[in-house]
């Protein structure tokens, strides 16, 4: 399950990732996240909240590429930081 939460006064996304992730998980955060894409051009920021990230070597890993595959959510559509001992 991938929870997502939108703060859009500040334009910001936390991502929650619990456990596997399904191909619907990303449908839904999609679905979610792409309009606030659409009307603003580009995220103040992304918050992925978990321990670890499994499936990818590293954050930056998981930055490679689309964050939301199919969808406008990649790292470049935000200021991403990320904690150095994940990297």
């Amino acid at each position: 399950m991938l929870k997502v939460q939108i703060d859009e006064d500040h334009l910001v996304v936390i991502l929650e990732p619990e456990g596997p992730l399904s191909e619907t998980d990303f449908q839904s955060a999609a679905k979610a996240i792409d309009p606030l894409i659409e009307q603003h051009g580009q995220l103040a920021g992304i918050v992925i909240h978990t321990k670890s990230f499994p499936g990818w070597d590293s954050f930056a890993a998981l930055c490679s590429g689309q964050l939301i595959p199919d969808s406008k959510l990649s790292c470049s559509s935000a200021r991403a930081g990320a904690n150095p001992l994940l990297c």
